[in-house]
């Protein structure tokens, strides 16, 4: 699975959300599909603890936020990444590869 494009897909055709704050309302909401962390995020322990305690599935991706940053298309680096609907993807299979 070409992981960057399974991200790249689910921005453009389904719903997801950038950043802790949003993550954790969705997390908390039981909204969430799928949770993706970059390696360098800064608040990891506390969206895998929420996660966890929701049952929402976790995906680490093996990059930092930069190359999660480029994979949504943005110009900036993102550390969390929500998925809320995955579009036309197959990107909640990652939930199977935690």
């Amino acid at each position: 699975m070409d992981i960057k494009g399974e991200i790249r897909g689910a921005v453009e055709s389904g719903k997801v959300l950038l950043g802790k704050n949003t993550t954790l309302k969705a997390i908390k909401s039981k909204e969430a599909k799928l949770i993706i962390l970059s390696e360098n995020c800064p608040a990891k322990d506390e969206i895998v603890k929420a996660s966890k305690a929701n049952d929402i599935p976790l995906y680490q991706f093996k990059g930092e936020a930069f190359e999660v940053g480029s994979a949504c298309g943005k110009p900036f680096g993102v550390s969390t990444l929500t998925i809320l609907n995955p579009g036309e993807t197959s990107i909640l299979q990652l939930s199977k590869r935690r």
